[in-house]
C-alpha cells in the first residue's frame, strides 16, 4: 500500500493537481485515483516518471510507495 498522503503533498508542493499527473502518466484521472488510493497498483513504468517530476529521493520514493515494507 502506498502512502497517498505523502504522494498528495508532493504533487501539491510541486504545483500540480491530479489532472496533471494523470496527464503526465497518460492515464485517466480515475485510474490515477484508484492508484493513489491503493486500489489499483503503480506500475515501475509510472513509479520512474512521477520520482522526476516530483523530484523524490530515495527515501521519499521508500516512504511513499514501500511505506508498508
Amino acid at each position: 500500500m502506498i502512502n497517498s498522503n505523502l504522494l498528495k503533498a508532493k504533487i501539491i508542493e510541486f504545483g500540480y493537481s491530479q489532472k496533471d499527473i494523470a496527464d503526465f502518466l497518460n492515464i485517466s484521472l480515475a485510474t490515477l485515483n484508484y492508484k493513489i488510493n491503493g486500489k489499483r497498483e503503480f506500475k515501475m513504468s509510472e513509479i520512474a516518471p512521477l520520482c522526476k517530476i516530483l523530484n523524490l529521493n530515495e527515501t521519499e520514493l521508500n516512504q511513499i510507495f514501500l511505506s508498508c515494507v
